[in-house]
This record gives C-alpha cells, structure tokens and sequence, in this order.
C-alpha cells in the first residue's frame, strides 16, 4: 500500500503523539517575555531551541515571528493532529490563524475552558 504525503505526516503526527513526544506545530502558546508579551499566538514552525508564530495580523504565516521556546508558555496542549498537518502541506491561510485566536480568546472570555 502506497501513501501519499498527507497519510505520512498524519500517521507520523498520531505516532509521535502515542510515543509522548511534545508536538508542537498547531498548539496555541502566548508569549511570557519581549514586547509582544501577554499575546497568543499559533505555533507554525518547531527547530530545536526556537518556535515560529502566527496571528494571522501582525505576524503572518509568510513573516512569522521567531521566538525562544523558553519565552512562550503553551496554552492550548491538545492541538487537533488535523490542524498540525494542514499547516505542514501549507492549506491554512492568516484568516484561518485569527478564527483560531479569536475562536479560544471567547471561549476564555466566556467561560468555556474551566472545569
């Protein structure tokens, strides 16, 4: 059985996840130091020590912001696997980014997310 791109990097998304491994890519984090702190953004891109964000506004998916992962703290950790793998074919566009922003800013604003 052949896989196309889409199937690989789902499957490698769901294998990482079951191994415990700390996806990045898709998950919501705001920002804890510079001057954009207090901002929340989506993780696009993950390297080693350094994350690259998107708000769909100031910071687009074509001129992201680079940020230390140190400088970010993680607010949303169950990232839909769908959303990480559209983001890694490139079919997600700045709109889509300021829905999910605006989307959890809400539903923090309503109440949605306490237990």
């Amino acid at each position: 059985m052949i896989m196309n791109n889409k199937e690989l990097l789902r499957n490698q998304a769901k294998s990482d996840i079951c191994r415990g491994l700390l996806i990045m890519i898709g998950m919501l984090a705001g920002s804890k130091a510079g001057h954009d702190k207090g901002m929340v953004y989506v993780i696009i891109k993950e390297e080693a020590e350094y994350v690259y964000l998107a708000d769909g506004s100031s910071k687009t998916l074509c001129k992201p912001k680079k940020k230390n992962k140190k400088h970010i703290q993680i607010i949303k950790k169950h990232s839909e696997p769908e959303l990480a793998v559209r983001i890694q074919e490139g079919r997600i566009d700045d709109i889509e980014i300021r829905r999910i922003i605006r989307q959890y800013e809400t539903s923090i604003i309503t109440g949605e997310n306490r237990r």
